[in-house]
């Protein structure tokens, strides 16, 4: 693999206006091409630099998730640093701990996961080698996705650190006892699944994403080959989650709308200046929800402060796995 500093981006601005309507990148972050002979480490000021496989392999979208931010708070990384494989071990993640109900926790990433560097790109390695896992297969490799990237306002992105220029990581200690509940280990370890590639719908069910083209009225429903309904925990276990036939169900009455309840989960896109009036940062915000979630925002727990979701219903079994793969606990 070639240097991260070495590697100059071979979009067109065709490829990155379809790439920008097909992952729905919004105007506010004002995404731009890079110059033929840049590399993601000279990314002009004001800028961020996303690669586009951040969208179509690792499951992310913008706005960021909440949850990426705190893991890139928690380890210093530069997000323009981190590779596509690490970013898809965070999104995987966090689909998990809505799937299985768990409470949100950086701790308990880490029980999996510590910082790593290679060829000046940053990801996330298995703690040891005899070290559980939370998946069916690891992620080695991905061709072709490193010179694929472009340029947007750094505001999208609160966590800022600067570029990790030395040749090593420092190593993350491992958690302890305190940084993360034991039985939810348990069940990661005990319900592990494969690395996927999701649709839109199942994306904005778990509130990493905010594009939701079904009726807001609606939330979606996902089917087996003989017509009976798939529960989310089995639909990550499908061997393509893309080609699962998808259906919307009517909104129970009383029911939030599906992007109410996610409400939280993604940093808002507001860049706040100086030089800009109240009434239109107010505007702004009142636009950007208008545009992405359906409008009345309702008090549901955010799973992020612990509070268990009203509309995912987790279907998992207790499981009888220890925790001694963590050291210190």
């Amino acid at each position: 693999m070639s240097a991260i500093t070495d590697v100059k981006c071979v979009l067109t601005q065709k490829a990155l206006d379809a790439f920008c309507n097909k992952f729905y990148i919004p105007k506010e972050v004002h995404p731009i091409l890079p110059n033929q002979n840049d590399t993601m480490h000279e990314r002009p000021a004001g800028k961020i630099g996303l690669y586009t496989r951040f969208f179509d392999f690792a499951n992310f979208r913008l706005p960021l998730s909440t949850f990426l931010v705190d893991v890139l708070r928690h380890f210093g990384m530069n997000i323009s640093q981190l590779s596509v494989i690490g970013a898809a071990k965070v999104s995987q993640f966090e689909i998990l701990y809505r799937v299985y109900g768990i409470i949100q926790t950086v701790g308990l990433f880490r029980c999996f996961y510590v910082n790593s560097k290679k060829s000046g790109w940053m990801s996330f390695s298995k703690r040891s080698d005899n070290a559980s896992v939370c998946y069916t297969k690891p992620l080695d490799s991905l061709k072709n996705w490193n010179g694929h990237f472009f340029w947007v306002d750094d505001f999208a992105c609160p966590a800022f650190f600067l570029w990790h220029t030395a040749k090593h990581v420092t190593r993350d200690p491992a958690p302890v006892a305190v940084d993360f509940n034991a039985q939810d280990y348990a069940t990661l370890v005990a319900h592990p699944p494969p690395f996927q590639k999701f649709p839109e719908a199942f994306l904005c069910l778990v509130g990493l994403s905010r594009h939701y083209t079904l009726n807001e009225e609606t939330y979606p429903r996902f089917l087996h080959k003989n017509k009976e309904e798939m529960d989310i925990t089995a639909f990550i276990h499908t061997s393509d989650p893309t080609k699962v036939r998808n259906f919307e169900r009517e909104q129970n009455e009383g029911e939030a709308w599906l992007l109410d309840t996610t409400i939280g989960r993604t940093v808002p896109l507001l860049l706040v200046a100086p030089d800009r009036a109240e009434s239109e940062l107010k505007a702004s915000v009142k636009k950007l929800f208008d545009e992405c979630s359906s409008g009345n925002q309702t008090e549901q727990g955010d799973f992020i402060g612990g509070g268990q979701d009203a509309n995912i219903q987790p279907v998992v079994e207790a499981a009888d796995t220890t925790v001694e793969d963590v050291a210190p606990v």
